[in-house]
């Protein structure tokens, strides 16, 4: 996404379930959103902040992380298709190697 959570590219890998689609868009955009991961939300509510599944337009599952150029915040990405971690893992190392 750009800064503004709105989609730039998107890419599917075949046989990834339709799912997922939806799903990294919205981790996408939440990270955009926060600037900050969308693990954020996720470590939030772990944490007994049950309140934060209120927050509007915010998936708080991991795998969504900003991107930034010189400090600033240009964009983020979203991985959805395995379990929380290795979505994460693969969020982090693309935005870093994006940064």
């Amino acid at each position: 996404t750009d800064k503004s959570g709105i989609l730039i590219n998107f890419i599917r890998m075949d046989g990834a379930a339709l799912v997922t689609v939806d799903v990294a868009i919205k981790k996408a955009k939440s990270a955009a959103y926060l600037n900050a991961p969308s693990k954020l939300f996720e470590d939030f509510i772990n944490e007994g902040l049950t309140s934060m599944l209120s927050t509007p337009n915010i998936l708080p599952l991991q795998g969504g992380m900003p991107i930034y150029y010189k400090d600033n915040l240009i964009g983020a990405i979203g991985i959805s298709g395995s379990d929380g971690d290795t979505d994460q893992l693969i969020a982090d190392i693309l935005a870093n190697s994006l940064n």
